[in-house]
This record gives structure tokens, sequence and C-alpha cells, in this order.
């Protein structure tokens, strides 16, 4: 690759002023093919199906000859050491496949996954991410933080956060709020009010030169101190929403000690409350800065990991004021209260009713008891309809909203009575064991029917099928017992309602 002379000298004087870290190989790394991973969904699938699911994903990996973890018949795959959800594959994965389609796993960079995991977001966190877009690692933060978590995606792109409302909607979450503001209106609107912040900053994306030759054209155009100054801002937006004692965490994808470690070095000198939490028991198998200016932070560097370029470090906020006075930082679980005060009017009754008569015809017995709890506590009127979620909507009011929680469905008027219609991003929030046979068509991951539902086309029931499944009304499509959206069965024809915007060519 030709790299530009600058960068080069850059690194050159990087490497001499840290003699702990080796050069050699640093710059051949960059004409080495780029890694290529996924991120299981652990919403979905549970660690020890792992094997069977990649089996399926990824139909030929014995190239990879390297150590592996998991060797399933003739596959094998390689964990990413630095996320325990997280495999490189030998193979680009298509995005056509119906486990994408279904939400099982997510395409990601092996490097981009760590910052999620540094952050360690626990059950009940309340989470921002600044710089959410495209999702990788919203993604993985709602997986950690529980049904009483919340977290609020950010994406000042608004055409950015189209990918990312996807993504989102894909792994099953209903617990997020997506969002297209700039920093100083999140400021306003939740003052000290997260447990956690994460911030992949903008930044000058040295470490993506294998990986896009467009960022070699940029970083020559622009710079590395180009996003400083953003990067900045974001930081100081970021001190002003999180609690005292919460934990802040900071990545880019570049190399560049003014966007990384000066850029931290400098943020700590003005709050002097924040200390840098050492990760290296945690995290053992990255590089972590011992000495020099920010000891604690992290780095992977392409020629000494299996991952583009990445900096990262962790933030603690002390819980102190002046010293000597301690803050309250006590958790309000969203679970415990009704999330809304205000009472619901008849029209709106009749939806909850609505929807609760449909869920009720469409999961188990047991199922729907649960399920008719959290109704009754996160059913919230907006707009014209409802949403599922665990927060007062008013707290959103002002801004500009992409997600909220979960879009249900829409009733409208029959003439017998009101009637529901399911989203598809519902049947993407539902667990097999939680629907009733008579409503489940589940077809194996070769099952030819599969690429047609996913291009729109009307599908059949085989004879089998018709014996256990509802002759009208809606059912789950899954695939290898994870559901991909809704179909009227219509006495054996099936009415395909998988969103035209999703659809395969």
């Amino acid at each position: 690759m030709n790299l530009p002379q600058s960068f080069i000298n850059t690194m050159r004087q990087y490497f001499d002023s840290h003699p702990e870290t080796p050069q050699g190989g640093f710059f051949e790394s960059f004409d080495c093919d780029p890694e290529k991973g996924i991120r299981i969904n652990r919403l979905k699938i549970s660690p020890k199906d792992d094997a069977r699911y990649l089996s399926l994903i990824q139909n030929d990996a014995t190239d990879i000859n390297r150590s592996s973890d998991i060797v399933s018949s003739n596959f094998v795959f390689d964990r990413i050491p630095w996320n325990a959800s997280g495999y490189y594959m030998s193979d680009p994965v298509s995005g056509n496949d119906p486990l994408f389609h279904a939400g099982a796993f997510y395409i990601q960079e092996p490097s981009a996954m760590l910052p999620a995991q540094v952050l360690s977001a626990e059950s009940g966190d309340y989470v921002l991410d600044m710089c959410a877009a495209p999702g990788g690692k919203a993604t993985a933060i709602a997986e950690q933080i529980g049904q009483d978590g919340l977290l609020i995606a950010n994406e000042i792109s608004a055409q950015r956060a189209k990918a990312l409302l996807r993504n989102i909607e894909r792994f099953g979450i209903t617990n997020t709020v997506i969002l297209n503001e700039n920093p100083l209106n999140l400021k306003s609107a939740f003052p000290l009010f997260f447990d956690k912040i994460l911030i992949d900053a903008p930044c000058s994306g040295e470490g993506m030169f294998r990986r896009d030759p467009n960022a070699i054209a940029s970083w020559q155009k622009y710079g590395p101190c180009s996003t400083s100054l953003i990067q900045e801002e974001i930081l100081e937006y970021a001190d002003a929403m999180l609690k005292p004692g919460g934990v802040l965490v900071y990545s880019t994808c570049t190399f560049s000690e003014v966007e990384n470690e000066d850029m931290i070095f400098s943020f700590i000198e003005k709050h002097p409350e924040y200390r840098v939490s050492d990760m290296a028991n945690e995290i053992p198998s990255v590089k972590h800065q011992i000495t020099g200016r920010l000891p604690g932070s992290m780095r992977i560097w392409p020629h000494l990991q299996r991952g583009d370029g990445h900096f990262c470090v962790k933030l603690i906020k002390s819980k102190f004021v002046d010293g000597d006075h301690e803050l309250s930082t006590t958790k309000t679980k969203a679970m415990s209260v009704k999330v809304s005060s205000k009472r619901l009017t008849k029209a709106q009754l009749e939806m909850r009713e609505s929807y609760l008569s449909f869920m009720k015809d469409l999961l188990s017995e047991d199922a729907y008891h649960s399920f008719f709890e959290r109704t009754m506590q996160e059913f919230v009127a907006f707009g014209a309809g409802f949403r599922i979620h665990n927060q007062p909507v008013e707290k959103y009011r002002q801004l500009n909203i992409v997600k909220l929680g979960l879009f249900a469905g829409d009733t409208k008027k029959t003439v017998n009575g009101l009637s529901f219609n399911p989203s598809h991003s519902l049947a993407l929030t539902l667990g097999q064991n939680v629907i009733r046979r008579s409503r489940y068509l589940n077809m194996a991951y070769d099952d030819s029917r599969l690429v047609r539902y996913l291009k729109g086309e009307t599908l059949f029931l085989s004879d089998e099928e018709r014996t256990f499944l509802e002759g009208k009304g809606y059912l789950i499509v899954a695939v290898e017992g994870l559901p991909l959206g809704f179909v009227q069965n219509q006495n054996g024809m099936l009415k395909n309602h998988y969103p035209q915007g999703w659809r395969v060519l």
C-alpha cells in the first residue's frame, strides 16, 4: 500500500519514542487483507449454541491455520480474544443470509468490538452511545443492560441513523431510543443522567487505511488534527451528562496521539475528577500503556493483534464534589415505577386492548402472563399511536426521535371493531419459546422458501405444516428457531409481510 510519507514519518517518530511497542511489521501490515469478524447476538443465541449457528453461517472455514476455540464437524472458528461473543471469519458473510436478517449476528470489524466490552454496561444501567451509527457498539450495549436498562443511541447524521435503526430492530432490541440530535440538545435534555457513556469519536481514520482506500485520501486532505475540536466538544458534552461515579469510554480508529492520549490527558487536566481505569487484568489481549502520557489506555495494533488500529480508554468519574461531598448515584429502576402518570384516553385503552388480544392469540399462555404485566407498565401513548417503553416519553418531546422503544404495530377500525396490525420489529423481539406452535412456522436453514420470503414472495405450506398451523391469521416465520417476520395464512397460502425496504434482490 502506498502510504502518505508524512504518516510514515509520524509513525516512525512514535515508535522511536515508545520503544515498548515494537515497530517491526507495522508498515507491512497495511499490505495484508483486513480481518473479518462477526459478533453473536446474545439476546437470541446462547454461547452453547455458537458452533451450530456458526457452521450454518460459514460453510468452509478450514483454511484458518491459527489456534481455534470452536471446532464443529469440519468447521473451524477463531474467537476474538477481547470479546467473548466475537469470531474471526475466513470468508465474508453475506448480508442476504437469513440468519443475518433474523438478527443472529452483527458483521463487525474485530477491533471495533473492544469499546463496548470495555464499557461493561450492567443490567439496569442508563447508557448513552453518543456516535452510534451504524450500530455495532449500540447493539452490544443493549445486550448488556437488560430490560430494566435504557440505551440512548444518538447519531448526528440523519442518513447514518437509518442504518442504526435497521440494526437495532434486527437485534430485537426494545429498550432503546434512537435520536438524530446535536450534542448541545442532548446536554440540555439529560443533565447528569447516564450511568455510562460511550464515545466512538469521529477521527482521522488512520487505523482504517487498509480497509478503506478513501480513508487515505481523506487523511491527506484534512490531516490528523481536523477532528480534534469536535472530539474536545463531545467530551465536554459527555461530562455534563454523566452522573458522578459514572463511566466514560472514549475510542477512535486512529494512531494519532493528538486524537488519543493527548486528547484524554488534556480532558483530565480540565476535569481532575476523572481517573483512568486499568483494564489489563480484564482484557489482557490488547496492548496496555504502562508508562508514557496516559498509563492504562489501550491500543490494538494491526501488526501485533488481528484487527485494525484502535485506541480505547476507560475513565471513572468521581462520586465526590470538592473532595468531601458525595452525590447520590442511586439508579431508578425503570420497571419499579409506572412510566407515565397520565391517564389513557378511551381510544388509547382500546388500542392497548387490541394489542393485548393479538398477543394473547400469538403467545403461549405462560408467556402471555409476563407479557401482559410488562405491557401494563410500559404502554405509553405516542402521537396517534403507542409505544412500549420503560421511560416517560415527555423527556424526548423536544428531541428529533428516530425510534422510541418498541413500535409494536398500529390499529385500524373495521366493521368488527378495532384491528391490530403488527410491525415487523415486533416479530424480531420474540423468542421461539414464547410463540404458540400453531402460530410458528420454523424453517431449516436450507429451506428454499426462506429466500423467497426475504424477496417478498408468496409462500405455501406443506401438507404436514397445515396439520398444526392455524388456517387463518398471522404466523411467525422463523429460520432455525429465530423469528424473521410475519405472514398471514390464508388456508395454506402465506401473504408475505416482509418490509419492502429490507427485501433482498
